[in-house]
């Protein structure tokens, strides 16, 4: 494998939100709201449920509904506006009451949202609605514009059982997660192939030889992303998928290959904004699929020269970097849902086991154990994610 430049860079890039629209405010907003429903009553009828009442009770009962709601909307208005006059993802993400805003955006269409208020708007929406990827019209419109609905889905599930992790069970129904939590995780699957091809491989590997490597054994080594597949957060990588079986614990990783054949993964989520944490590295014995049958495709023989937990660490290190990330993770093995569970070998997963994988690698790379009892390090050179008037950006 080639050598390649570095891919850490300080230029803005921009996440989700391209589109450059002008001042969002609370007025606009309020404009935007009243024009709409002054052009299309019959919508706004139906929307406040005039359709249960007898036709002959329509235009009285009708009437009612439409002051009262005139008077809701306007209200929501005011307690938005003496918390920010802006009307932006920031503010938005900052407001304590997540319903008015949704109650308040709903009453547009997904079209008319993403035109006057952009296309993170529109993201936002989906996200703390619980939109359906197939028949939403806020789907519809993203899909339109490019987004990727199922990676979506998998980076707003994937931060839900990140805040189950710190939340505990009982909260995590009741937390939505955050913008800047769910987009970052998408922009990372979405470039991860750009982000693998830009590393520096060969000095990785290099410095982390337990001996001297020539090129031509470093060149039998390569990298490659791992996303698992479907829209959940865990399964079979996507990549790998049928030739090789192999399982990835987090929505997105990397691979470690020698010869073209896996040895070992890491994969890892976003479990709070600015953080990638590690959910796994492991070794992998990987079943090839064969006339049929599946049987193991050979051990993990490209191992033996490497310390190849820190080469994995220290890729994801470099990933994160590109990807604006200002902080690394890796879990303990005492908040590791597989501690007790049989393998498919019939062997329990033990707690001694993931403790010294885990724990103890974590010790002896630098990283430091927080309250939370997982292990932590900054990310040198790191750039910070910002919410700005268009949306998140790298500062």
């Amino acid at each position: 494998m080639e050598a390649t430049v570095g891919i850490n860079s300080k230029k803005k890039q921009p996440i989700i939100g391209h589109n450059t629209i002008g001042k969002r405010s609370v007025g606009k907003l309020e404009k935007t709201i009243f024009d709409y429903i002054r052009k299309n009553p019959v919508e706004i009828e139906e929307y406040y449920e005039m359709f249960r009442y007898p036709k002959e009770e329509g235009e009285q009962i009708g009437n009612l509904l439409k002051a009262r709601a005139h008077r809701e909307i306007r209200e929501r208005l005011k307690k938005l506006k003496n918390h920010s006059d802006s009307f932006d993802i920031h503010t938005i993400e900052n407001y304590p009451n997540r319903l008015d805003i949704l109650n308040l955006i709903n009453l547009l269409p997904a079209s008319v949202l993403n035109q006057e208020f952009g296309r993170d708007m529109v993201v936002w929406n989906w996200i703390n609605s619980e939109a359906s990827p197939e028949d939403d019209s806020f789907s519809k419109v993203l899909r339109k514009s490019g987004i990727d609905l199922t990676l979506l889905e998998k980076a707003v599930k994937s931060c839900k059982v990140a805040l189950r992790n710190a939340l505990g069970v009982d909260w995590s129904y009741y937390v939505r997660p955050r913008f800047n939590m769910v987009v970052p995780l998408y922009e990372l699957m979405t470039r991860m192939d750009s982000f693998v091809s830009s590393i520096d491989a060969k000095n990785i590997l290099a410095k982390n030889a337990k001996f001297r490597l020539s090129e031509g054994k470093i060149s039998k080594y390569s990298f490659s992303s791992l996303i698992s597949r479907g829209s959940e957060m865990e399964g079979d990588d996507r990549h790998w998928y049928p030739r090789f079986h192999v399982h990835v614990d987090g929505p997105v990783g990397i691979g470690l290959l020698y010869t073209g054949k896996p040895q070992a993964g890491c994969s890892f989520n976003v479990s709070e904004a600015g953080t990638l944490c590690i959910y796994q590295i492991q070794g992998v014995r990987p079943k090839a699929k064969e006339g049929g049958e599946s049987k193991f495709a050979g051990g993990s023989r490209g191992l033996f020269a490497l310390d190849w937990q820190k080469t994995l660490v220290d890729t994801c290190e470099e990933i994160a970097k590109a990807a604006g990330f200002s902080r690394i993770g890796i879990q303990s093995a005492h908040n590791n849902g597989y501690v007790g569970m049989e393998k498919e070998d019939g062997s329990i997963v033990r707690l001694d086991a993931l403790l010294k994988r885990y724990d103890e690698n974590a010790k002896r790379l630098g990283f430091s154990q927080a309250e939370d009892g997982n292990w932590y390090r900054q990310v040198e050179h790191g750039m910070e994610f910002v919410c700005g008037g268009d949306g998140l950006y790298h500062a």
